[in-house]
């Protein structure tokens, strides 16, 4: 999770290029209003953050900004800053053990239930497809295949 959301507002805006006075009026708020957001003195409501998302043109910074919630953290993966070649190599890597996910998966699901000698496979099975959509997110993010997920021509 990214500690300082304060200051990925105002890479995420700065990277869009806009300064604080144009995005606070794109987003019809203050420069003051949009000063707390980037200071984390205050944090923008849900809708808000909707707004700023469309308007940076950056989905990455309405993930974090979920995981600043403990709902958020409890329901989605944090994700890690790995370069586009990295986070291809991990894909492949879980594409390639997910296929024997599938068949131990099918197995275990055969009667309906996860019996409790079927636990740890099925556990590894799920950290498995965890991982995939950790990989997913990454590449998702990472727009400019050749940029990295905190570079201007991606998403952050």
């Amino acid at each position: 999770m990214i500690k300082d959301f304060g200051l990925l507002l105002i890479k995420a805006r700065k990277s869009a290029g806009y300064t604080q006075e144009q995005a606070s009026e794109l987003l019809d708020i203050s420069v003051r209003t949009l000063a707390k957001y980037e200071a984390n003195q205050i944090k923008p409501t849900i809708d808000k953050m909707n707004d700023i998302v469309e308007i940076y043109g950056n989905e990455y910074i309405g993930y974090q900004y979920l995981l600043t919630f403990r709902l958020g953290q409890k329901l989605f993966a944090p994700i890690e800053n790995k370069s586009f070649s990295e986070t291809v190599l991990s894909f492949i890597t879980n594409i390639k053990k997910s296929n024997k996910c599938i068949d131990d998966l099918i197995e275990i699901g055969a009667d309906g239930k996860v019996d409790k000698k079927e636990q740890p496979k099925y556990k590894q099975i799920l950290n498995t497809f965890r991982l995939m959509t950790k990989d997913i997110l990454i590449l998702k993010f990472c727009k400019n295949k050749k940029a990295e997920p905190f570079n201007k021509q991606s998403s952050i």
